[in-house]
């Protein structure tokens, strides 16, 4: 077994060049996407902050209807 094959110096700058130019294409195609993603997170924390407004008067109302009727058994 001999030493690792090295490529020549040409040749390292060459993957080097399509990394940087494949790079680049790929972060402009997925640009798109990524700001998709970005509206969706926002609308999807805004529905949770929503619903957690809702749920908060519903729980006490809940919790007041509960108690009311325990306490109309007592009467």
């Amino acid at each position: 077994m001999g030493a690792p094959a090295v490529p020549p110096p040409w040749v390292a700058k060459l993957f080097a060049n399509l990394n940087s130019r494949v790079g680049a294409t790929v972060r402009t195609a997925l640009q798109p996407l990524q700001e998709q993603v970005e509206k969706l997170t926002k609308e999807v924390q805004e529905l949770r902050d929503d619903q957690e407004k809702l749920r908060t008067p519903l729980k006490g109302s809940a919790l007041l209807h509960s108690y009311a009727t325990r306490r109309s058994w007592l009467i």
